[in-house]
């Protein structure tokens, strides 16, 4: 494997002392934790701006097969850059979001300089991140009758808000599918194409998000230009076609509480989490989900769907060609070390890190050592053709 050593600058990270480590199969990036993020308000945020769109799409979900949908993307850009591509400058990137939460609150928290996308903007890329079907504000079909969520122990949280008791679903399936899930993910990058006029896309997936960025990167090698995956599913076995049959049953809707969302596992380091993103984070995903928010507790629920999924395995790695950035947190205990090693051993191109971060979780966006994720993930999605891809200051 590729030899990796990564030294970050401190005084222009503003992170304290840092250590390069140099290793066979991954870089591991080593940082003070000591700085928390609420002590930092970067006005750039602000000056980025921030633009909704809508996506005509016919939908593949099998709730509903064949309705014409607008899915939502949400654009970061600096003013005056929105038509910087057609001036042969391609750097365009659109986030894909993972299992449970939704675009906005994942890449675009409205809260000091937590904003993945808005950091990426200042870089100078123009970000987009989409909400697939499920999600945030694209459509949520069968997921606003409460009886359709699941399993029981989780309905039994909207007793009595919104039901007197526990009921049967009215539609016993999962949702979304791989297959509806990669046609909204084209019909985002072909939308971002025709809108910037540029001929491939960068994607950045977090965590099953990888698995869906990585999936849609090997099967249109044309329309993707660089991949970031931040924690991503991943298994070498996974079985490379759908089910016999779908929609598989199950129940299409689950939620999360704000105390499950907010205090996520992972944490152990000192200064590694800022108690004051907590409240916003959950405000942001209210805000991008006004049923759920009306639903259960005074503080409402964060509802996503269940899906099926197939396809991400090492016959598919085997054909991403796009310079991959692989990056884990050390204290991730959802996705393991040995998952992440896989995939870059798996992946095809020869243009690929693999970047584990200390004193990091699993939820990396919403801790203190996001700094790193920032900085790593911009100088890899802008680096020049022809160039050899690092991370930042790595040989």
């Amino acid at each position: 494997m590729k030899r990796l050593m990564l030294l970050l600058i401190a005084a222009a990270m503003g992170l304290g002392a840092l250590a390069a480590v140099v290793g066979p199969a991954h870089a591991e990036a080593a940082v003070s934790s000591g700085t928390a993020g609420g002590k930092r308000d970067l006005p750039y945020q602000a000056r980025v701006k921030a633009f909704d769109h809508f996506i005509s799409h016919v939908s593949t979900v099998p709730a509903n097969a064949g309705d014409e949908v607008e899915l939502y993307l949400r654009e970061r850009v600096r003013p005056g850059f929105q038509g910087r591509a057609r001036h042969k400058q391609p750097r365009a990137v659109l986030f894909i979001p993972g299992s449970a939460t939704a675009s906005v609150p994942a890449f675009d928290l409205p809260f000091q300089d937590y904003s993945w996308m808005a950091f990426l903007a200042r870089r100078g890329l123009d970000a987009f991140a989409v909400d697939l079907t499920g999600y945030g504000r694209s459509p949520r079909p069968q997921m606003d009758d409460p009886c359709n969520v699941g399993p029981p122990a989780q309905q039994s949280l909207l007793v009595p808000n919104p039901l007197p008791s526990t009921c049967a679903p009215n539609y016993p399936f999962r949702l979304g599918t791989t297959q509806s899930e990669l046609d909204e993910i084209d019909a985002a990058v072909d939308y971002i194409r025709e809108l910037r006029g540029v001929e491939r896309v960068s994607l950045v997936g977090w965590s099953l998000g990888g698995h869906r960025a990585g999936l849609y990167a090997a099967l249109h090698p044309d329309k993707v230009d660089r991949l970031v995956l931040f924690a991503p599913n991943y298994s070498r076995t996974s079985p490379s076609g759908p089910p016999a049959t779908l929609p598989l049953p199950g129940f299409p809707t689950a939620i999360r509480t704000k105390a499950a969302q907010v205090n996520w596992p992972g944490v152990s380091c000192e200064g590694q989490v800022d108690p004051a993103v907590r409240d916003p984070l959950w405000e942001s995903v209210l805000d991008n989900d006004p049923v759920g928010a009306s639903w259960g507790p005074d503080d409402g629920v964060m509802r996503f769907p269940a899906t099926t999924q197939w396809g991400w395995n090492a016959t598919t790695a085997g054909q991403v060609t796009a310079a991959t950035l692989i990056i884990r947190g050390d204290l991730d205990t959802t996705i393991s070390p040995t998952t992440v090693t896989q995939l870059y051993d798996d992946l095809a191109t020869s243009d690929k890190q693999l970047v584990t971060v200390p004193c990091a979780s699993h939820f990396m966006i919403w801790e203190s050592q996001r700094d790193v994720l920032h900085a790593l993930s911009a100088d890899w999605l802008t680096a020049r053709p022809g160039v050899p891809s690092k991370a930042r200051g790595g040989k």
